[in-house]
């Protein structure tokens, strides 16, 4: 009886340690009636603009005739993009099994360089707005003490009519339905809970920018957590992300100008990335606790390469 009381002070820990940006995926919900508010704070620095795969190719890609250079690398030093990220998150446990979530955020970025590609966003100061809200929900369809076992669903949309062309733009400006499952283990060390793996994977049903092209988007991430001490536990995350179709920058002709797919270059790019980040979570009281994380991006094609992002 001592060892599942543990367990259940453990189990609802980790529901309160896991960081905000990740809670409408985590395989752990809250006990019913339980309620927790997170404030998060996000800087991200962006020093390279990731280009396509195939643009090293013999061959220049019209991307490179129009701009008239010829690029011998995978990315390109044309700026840097910095923002400000501030989120607003929300979770409930209805019944023990089935929690609902839902957040807000407000995105502040600006471009530093020599090659904007518009001057109402692109001219070196913060631009703030509302950015994106979100309602989710999951149910943990099994749960054996240790392991558990819960799908969930997420619902991404737009607060304003913010602007998504440039190299400071707000967002993507897109909707998009989440749909995925998470697991989550709880290892035991010594007849006592020590740490814990969240993993989940999620496929994203994205508004298209255009009806020839579709952006659905796969994502796969993977959260372990040791805990130190009873309050200070380390983080490690690692997440995998990639569009289903898309376009290839490269592949934008002299044609691609301030209409069509040339404005939405970035809205439709075919990205792929892979990051990795460590943080440490301290659980301050009862109902308190601090996240901070360093993440970066190991691997990415055709989007900004975001290098350093710090979060509190």
């Amino acid at each position: 009886m001592k060892q599942l009381t543990t367990l259940s002070r453990f189990v609802f820990a980790v529901v309160w340690l896991v960081p905000a940006t990740t809670v409408a995926q985590s395989a752990w919900v809250q006990p019913k009636g339980a309620a927790s508010v997170s404030v998060s704070f996000q800087w991200l620095d962006a020093r390279h603009h990731l280009m396509p795969g195939d643009v090293t190719g013999p061959e220049l890609t019209p991307w490179e005739i129009r701009k008239g250079i010829d690029v011998d690398s995978k990315w390109r030093d044309i700026g840097i993009v910095q923002s400000q990220l501030y989120v607003v998150d929300g979770d409930i446990g209805i019944t023990d099994r089935f929690s609902l979530s839902g957040g807000v955020a407000i995105a502040a970025p600006r471009y530093l360089g020599t090659s904007p590609e518009t001057p109402i966003l692109d001219n070196g100061l913060f631009h703030g707005s509302f950015q994106d809200a979100r309602i989710g929900a999951r149910y943990m369809a099994v749960d054996k003490g240790t392991f558990v076992f819960t799908p969930f669903a997420t619902f991404l949309f737009p607060v304003t009519d913010y602007g998504t062309f440039g190299h400071a733009a707000i967002g993507r400006g897109l909707r998009e339905l989440q749909v995925g499952a998470s697991v989550g283990q709880i290892l035991m060390f010594g007849g006592a809970p020590k740490a814990y793996i969240d993993g989940w994977y999620s496929y994203a049903l994205m508004e298209n920018v255009s009806e020839a092209i579709t952006l659905d988007r796969s994502t796969a991430v993977l959260q372990v957590g040791y805990f130190l001490s009873r309050r200070l536990t380390l983080i490690g995350l690692t997440t995998l992300q990639r569009i289903h179709g898309g376009i290839d920058w490269s592949d934008l002709g002299h044609d691609a100008g301030h209409t069509g797919l040339g404005a939405a270059h970035d809205q439709a790019a075919a990205t792929r990335d892979w990051r990795l980040g460590a943080g440490v979570s301290f659980q301050v009281n009862d109902a308190t606790s601090l996240y901070v994380s360093l993440n970066g991006m190991l691997w990415g094609e055709k989007r900004y390469n975001r290098k350093l992002c710090l979060r509190f």
